[in-house]
């Protein structure tokens, strides 16, 4: 399914979140554990009908995988300078994004709540056993199957619809405007030649 624009927003917000969230606890997270953490706590949120994550997910080899995660946002958020593409941690201007909308993640609490509580239950969890438990859990549109009972490339999970949801991520559109100036790569590099200059306190605000 194609996420609207506020949608992609508000997917790689969270999804720089989870990042940070993640690499506090443990430093040589891999990909496929991130996917899983994402996949759970969009579950998660889709289970108390919360529109936060917008991901869609099929079944492949290694579970549910979701190419808008895996083939765009992460790969963006690496090539941007956002986050370290080692250690799948923000870098510096990742942490300034993530500071500067401390106000909005506070207002969105929910969402957040959700992501730290599925980082923390799972990240020390060994690669295989969690696999292997995501594996088992059931499928969330066809009852009685697991998600190891379903064939390859079965839909898994989708955004939920805004209209069905109880909570949903909530941005303004001064926030949105902002978001999108933020996830300009040219807007990036004046912040970055700023940081290099010896001005590692500056905001976007005061660069732009």
């Amino acid at each position: 399914m194609t996420r609207s624009p506020k949608e992609k927003l508000v997917d790689r917000l969270l999804l720089l979140h989870l990042l940070s969230k993640a690499s506090e606890i443990d430093s040589s997270l891999g990909v496929t554990k991130i996917e899983k953490l994402v996949f759970l706590s969009e579950w998660a949120m889709i289970s108390n009908r919360e529109k936060g994550f917008n991901y869609s997910y099929i079944k492949l080899t290694y579970g549910p995988y979701s190419d808008q995660l895996l083939r765009q946002d992460l790969p963006w958020l690496i090539t941007s300078g956002i986050v370290e593409g080692r250690t799948l941690s923000p870098t510096e201007m990742g942490k300034a994004i993530l500071d500067d909308f401390k106000d909005l993640f506070s207002r969105n609490e929910v969402f957040i709540r959700r992501i730290d509580r599925t980082v923390e239950e799972y990240i020390r969890m060994p690669l295989k056993e969690l696999l292997n438990m995501v594996y088992s859990m059931s499928h969330p549109y066809i009852k009685g199957r697991t998600i190891c009972d379903v064939k390859e490339r079965t839909p898994l999970l989708y955004a939920l619809d805004e209209r069905k949801a109880r909570k949903v991520f909530n941005l303004t559109p001064e926030e949105i405007a902002t978001l999108e100036i933020y996830f300009d790569t040219k807007a990036f590099k004046s912040l970055m030649e700023a940081m290099e200059d010896k001005k590692p306190t500056l905001t976007f605000e005061k660069v732009v």
